[in-house]
């Protein structure tokens, strides 16, 4: 939510400059995915240090660095998805609504707090559009597919990994990592194209 306020507090200026021709809409996007990488790559670091293994994660390093990438890339999807709302709503209450509408149905149908099975088939179509969607199925494939889960059977021969998968509606496949990964990645870069844009044709209010 940082970047809703940061970036509302900052288009009044911009549009002044872009009026008067004093530089191109992308000029003012770039700098402001580009200058945020080195503070999210530390916040990340930080948070995975002081989480993954107090939450007992697997313990292979392999595990620890691909959860620090999706860590990573979830937050410069919203910082991305954040942007691109205060661009195109332009007005501190406006956007914080808009803002916290997103993050409702995200989070509520991103395949954790409901299952994909359990979300009624009118609603499918905005779990595929959820990029918490992703993020959940990266973190459970990265760990599911653990030595610690897939050493493991459940009475019926299946491993303990792929079966709490299937459980959960997640895909089984380990491939599924790095799909879903690209798909944070498509994410970011497609909402931060959209801030471009609205930079772009909108006008101030």
């Amino acid at each position: 939510f940082a970047d809703l306020s940061l970036t509302l507090a900052r288009l009044p200026v911009f549009y002044k400059h872009r009026d008067f021709l004093f530089y191109r809409p992308w000029t003012f996007a770039l700098p402001n995915v580009l200058v945020r990488i080195p503070s999210s790559l530390f916040e990340s670091i930080i948070w995975v240090a002081i989480t993954y293994y107090t939450m007992g994660f697997a313990p292979e390093a392999s595990r620890f660095f691909k959860h620090l990438l999706v860590v990573f890339m979830l937050q410069q999807m919203a910082a991305g998805l954040f942007r691109v709302t205060a661009g195109l709503c332009r007005t501190v209450v406006v956007t914080n609504t808009a803002g916290s509408l997103a993050v409702l149905i995200m989070f509520v149908l991103g395949g954790f707090i409901l299952p994909k099975d359990a979300i009624p088939k009118w609603w499918v179509w905005a779990y595929w559009c959820s990029p918490l969607t992703y993020a959940y199925i990266a973190f459970s494939s990265n760990e599911m597919h653990s030595p610690r889960w897939m050493d493991k059977f459940v009475p019926d021969g299946k491993r303990l990994g792929v079966a709490v998968l299937e459980n959960s509606g997640v895909f089984t496949n380990k491939e599924w990592y790095w799909i879903a990964t690209g798909a944070l990645l498509g994410f970011t870069i497609l909402f931060n194209v959209l801030f471009s844009l609205s930079l772009m044709y909108l006008n101030r209010k």
